[in-house]
Parts: structure tokens; sequence; C-alpha cells
């Protein structure tokens, strides 16, 4: 579902060719106007592994919530800063070594890579 609906706003590559030393994609995508406002999604449908169509909103439940506006990067790697505001202020230092020891330890674990 989420690559049907992702495809329908930003594209889905149709096909790559190849002119001189350029590559050109064709994407296909729904139109500008289907594409301005996400109440369209209420309309959109969804091909089934049954290869039947269905209204998106009847198989997913939409629940909006604040996304990344920007996409920080550091020597080419994508960076999240965490902040946070810690009751009582003195438990601070108690709070980053639960960081340090219990959560990036897992962290690292579920997603290699991550420094």
């Amino acid at each position: 579902m989420g690559r049907q609906v992702r495809d329908g706003f930003f594209g889905a590559l149709a096909m790559r060719q190849l002119r001189g030393m350029n590559e050109i994609e064709v994407r296909v995508k729904l139109p500008l106007e289907e594409r301005k406002d996400i109440k369209n999604l209420e309309d959109f449908l969804i091909r089934t592994s049954d290869g039947i169509e269905v209204p998106l909103m009847d198989v997913v439940e939409v629940e909006q919530r604040e996304a990344f506006t920007s996409i920080n990067r550091r020597d080419g790697r994508r960076v999240v800063n965490v902040g946070m505001d810690v009751e009582p202020a003195n438990s601070v230092s108690r709070v980053l070594a639960s960081m340090q020891e219990e959560v990036l330890p897992q962290l690292r674990s579920d997603f290699p890579g991550t420094t």
C-alpha cells in the first residue's frame, strides 16, 4: 500500500533511457491537481494482491502527525538532533547514562550503521 501511495504522489519509475552520456528517467504519477491536497487520499484506489481496486480509506487508518521538514547532513550522512527536557533537572546525568548504556546500543543493533 505504501509503495502505491508513494508512487501516485512522487512518481513510479516507468522507464530509463540513455541519451548520449545522460540517463533520463520517466516517472508516472497522479496529475498535479490530485497531488496538491492530502484530502485526495480519500479517493485514492489501492490494488490488492487479488487485483481488486479498493478505496485506500477502506484498508488503512490515517493519523496526521508532525513530520521532518528537512533532512540535515554532516559529511554526506543524515543527522538527527534529539533534545529533551528532564524533570527533575538533577536527573540529567542519570538519563544520559541510560541513553548511552541501553537506548543507543539497542538502536545500533536494530539499525546497523547508525552512529
